[in-house]
């Protein structure tokens, strides 16, 4: 990335910072939301933000004030990762201040309660739909391209076996076709892992009867979650046992209701369908898409520069998540050369075990990393009260 690039960056977040902070008392404030029953306990504000020379780009947000003492607490701003996912796949199941009640929602537009372990307790958190998604849009209804350089990729790791490093020599994904003892293995190994969750190791791939097999063969066939842009129709009678795929179900059901919309202020017609996250991004072979640019091929060198600067950062990981295995992250951050102040120790919630947590440092920097016990891919949708009580102490500048 060029320091005109890099600039560029960081002029758009600080201007989405800036702009933002200059609406939250002069834009619509929402107090009440279809689904939630009396005023919402907390303050939510929604709306526009216009980036480029001609503002053609759209940008929606979601705007919660801290509700412990907004003025004094920090300022988070939370893309939502895929990439390409929009706000309320964090807002309802990770990190925002509302949750689906799914006990009373059967037939009818998803209720919402309280989340008790929201990361607005702590901090204000500004919510965003990236480019393509959500109900961000452009006014001349061109697609707007992004790219790896705005939106940060990470570094997918492997599960291997024995023989597979045995045979394989480290190339695990473009594999010499005449290599047939690797590709073997290889086999062997998604054979294993096909019935795993890679969500969160431990849970069964759930797939709720509502949803046809037609439909997720449009992915992988695994979950409903590989192609969440499909609104599907809520069951009018409680089903057996809840599944955590039910969650994009209610948010798509909430989200495309008409009076949600009108609620929310958004500008009729600006978009021609909502979608949950733009599977344009995807290409298994990481190749450019029309939407989608994939101009990092590793993100290491920037997290290199920010050590020479003067931050705190805090990376975390669920420690059953196979998606993105925390060993994968304890090996980039090893690979940064920084000095480690405090090697793996165990850091509690309610005096039960929540995590390990390393620190490092390097000059006027400073690095924590941590996992969550029994966490999947999204930390706080698993863990909620220890993701709640690590973010909490790491922004208090806190030990963990």
């Amino acid at each position: 990335m060029t320091k005109l690039t890099i600039t560029r960056v960081i002029l758009i977040l600080s201007t989405l910072q800036i702009n933002l902070l200059e609406l939250c008392f002069s834009q619509t404030v929402i107090k009440t939301l279809p689904g939630y029953s009396g005023v919402l306990p907390f303050r939510l504000e929604t709306g526009y933000v216009g980036l480029g020379d001609e503002e053609d780009l759209q940008m929606f947000y979601y705007f919660v004030e801290s509700e412990r003492n907004p003025s004094d607490d920090p300022l988070m701003i939370w893309i939502t990762g895929g990439p390409g996912c929009s706000s309320p796949r964090t807002f309802f199941y990770y990190t925002g201040p509302l949750k689906f009640d799914y006990a009373n929602s059967y037939g009818k537009l998803p209720q919402l309660e309280v989340n008790p372990y929201s990361w607005t307790k702590v901090a204000n958190v500004i919510f965003v739909d990236p480019p393509n998604s959500g109900f961000t849009y452009t006014k001349s209804k061109a697609t707007y391209r992004n790219s790896d350089t705005l939106m940060a990729a990470t570094i997918y790791e492997f599960l291997i076996m024995k023989s597979a490093k045995a045979h394989c020599n480290g190339e695990y994904i473009e594999v010499n076709r005449a290599n047939g003892l690797c590709l073997k293995a290889l086999a062997e190994i998604d054979k294993c892992l096909k019935d795993l969750y890679d969500q969160q190791i431990l849970e069964p791939i759930c797939i709720p009867n509502m949803i046809t097999k037609t439909i997720l063969q449009l992915w992988d066939g695994k979950s409903s979650t590989r192609n969440p842009t499909i609104p599907l129709p809520l069951s009018q009678q409680p089903p057996k046992s809840w599944c955590r795929e039910d969650n994009y179900r209610y948010a798509i059901a909430w989200t495309t209701d008409r009076n949600v919309q009108k609620a929310l202020h958004i500008r009729e017609g600006t978009i021609e369908e909502w979608v949950m996250c733009n599977t344009d991004h995807y290409d298994i072979d990481r190749n450019d898409t029309d939407t989608y640019s994939y101009d990092i091929a590793s993100s290491i060198v920037y997290h290199r520069n920010l050590t020479k600067n003067n931050c705190r950062a805090l990376i975390y990981s669920g420690d059953h998540d196979l998606v993105f295995p925390y060993i994968g992250t304890r090996k980039w951050i090893r690979s940064l050369g920084l000095t480690v102040d405090r090697t793996w120790t165990p850091w509690f919630v309610k005096n039960q075990v929540a995590g390990y947590t390393e620190t490092f440092s390097q000059g006027n920097y400073s690095m924590t990393f941590a996992t969550v016990k029994g966490a999947g891919h999204t930390a706080p949708a698993f863990k909620p009260e220890e993701s709640l009580a690590m973010v909490d102490r790491w922004l208090a500048q806190a030990k963990l």
